[in-house]
């Protein structure tokens, strides 16, 4: 908190002349502040910070983890709507019990949504898309008009209603915040899948090297695709949960903005059809800001992503936890000595029976995925109430 603040806007009541209604008319009152005279002072311990989700102070924040939807739980990219960088995370794809595809926007995050998305297949009901109450004031995002939280597919231009359904039903089928990694001559598949088995959420990504030579997979480049830093020589860690039904290898790996593998491991997976855990260390051989983490075969398969986590290694954490040095090291520096953590990154939307702190222990590959209907469509448990008391013992 500022401490000046207060003193700056009764400086600015002083010079501004206030009005009372009396019998005889209007008559001016001035208020006058002796900035010299002290009258109370304020401890060092009432400089505190607000922690929530809100504009990425967790995740892409003070949180370790280094990657963007990390439990694919989102539809499609809306990258074809050519939105502006600003607006990128405030629209969704999701689908009606049909599959047909709507545009969500999400910037009146305060209205609840009361559909509870762990029994089923789909995003919403078409009857909450058709009757959702209209917003006060319509939303113009990027150009597109919403004028309450949905825009149905059939008020979309031609164009953008052809590409929504082949990407809903194709062959590249990918979760938003997630990109095509191909290269050799491949036949591939990338798919969606929701049909109850997921892994921590409700749908599952699916990659499928068909036949060929090559290599096909997916990269994540960060928080809203800025792009992920790497420094040289420096342990990077993490940890995928992937079903494969048959033995085969996974490979994951650390690339720079041109695509350019920096530091790449082959994982062996069992194939026993159950989500196995991968952990994995990389150390790139050069340097990055605007780097990327892939996970891809080499070979004819097919494997389903449940959850995928990416963090510096201790170097880049403090006392091993899951918290960012740098961030710690900023908040010192400013003389944070209280935390307040908002519970409304996780608890508004239908899944609000999931906001305990027991779905907040353990491993953060084994916590819960959340709906929301405020800030990012889905959030992980992986940053709770214990590593917000972590925080406060640093």
């Amino acid at each position: 908190m500022n401490i000046l603040k207060p003193f700056m806007a009764l400086c600015l009541v002083q010079a501004l002349p206030l009005v009372a209604q009396t019998g005889e008319g209007v008559q001016p009152i001035r208020l006058t502040v002796d900035a010299s005279r002290s009258i109370a002072t304020v401890s060092k311990l009432f400089n505190g910070t607000n922690i929530e989700d809100l504009n990425n102070q967790t995740n892409g924040g003070i949180f370790s983890q280094l990657l963007h939807g990390e439990a694919f739980e989102e539809n499609i990219d809306v990258d074809f709507l050519n939105l502006a960088r600003e607006d990128y995370s405030k629209v969704y794809v999701v689908l009606d019990e049909r599959r047909i595809p709507h545009l969500k926007s999400q910037t009146d995050i305060y209205r609840r949504i009361a559909w509870n998305n762990r029994d089923e297949k789909y995003d919403f009901n078409s009857k909450d898309i058709y009757d959702t109450p209209k917003l006060r004031h319509p939303r113009v995002i990027s150009g597109y008009t919403f004028p309450g939280q949905f825009l149905p597919f059939d008020s979309l231009p031609e164009g953008i209603q052809k590409t929504m359904l082949e990407r809903v039903n194709g062959n590249e089928q990918i979760s938003k915040y997630w990109s095509k990694q191909v290269s050799g001559n491949p036949s591939y598949r990338y798919e969606l899948v929701r049909d109850g088995q997921a892994y921590i959420g409700r749908q599952t990504q699916t990659i499928c090297f068909e036949d060929g030579k090559g290599e096909v997979g997916l990269s994540n480049h960060g928080l809203y695709r800025m792009g992920i830093r790497f420094d040289q020589g420096r342990i990077y860690e993490g940890v995928l949960r992937v079903k494969a039904d048959k033995a085969q290898s996974l490979y994951v790996s650390l690339r720079d903005g041109q695509g350019k593998i920096l530091a790449e491991k082959s994982c062996s997976l069992k194939g026993n059809g159950t989500y196995e855990k991968v952990d994995f260390e990389l150390v790139p051989a050069a340097g990055a800001t605007d780097g990327s983490f892939c996970v891809s075969l080499k070979s004819p398969g097919r494997v389903e992503l449940g959850f995928a986590f990416l963090q510096p290694g201790e170097w880049g954490r403090v006392k091993g936890y899951p918290l960012r040095k740098m961030f710690v090291d900023a908040l010192k520096r400013q003389g944070i000595a209280a935390f307040r953590y908002n519970g409304s990154m996780v608890d508004v939307g239908a899944d609000t029976y999931l906001y305990r702190w027991k779905k907040m222990l353990g491993p953060v590959d084994e916590r819960r995925v959340t709906f929301r209907s405020g800030f990012n469509m889905y959030s992980t448990h992986s940053f709770g109430f214990e590593e917000i008391l972590n925080s406060a013992t640093l």
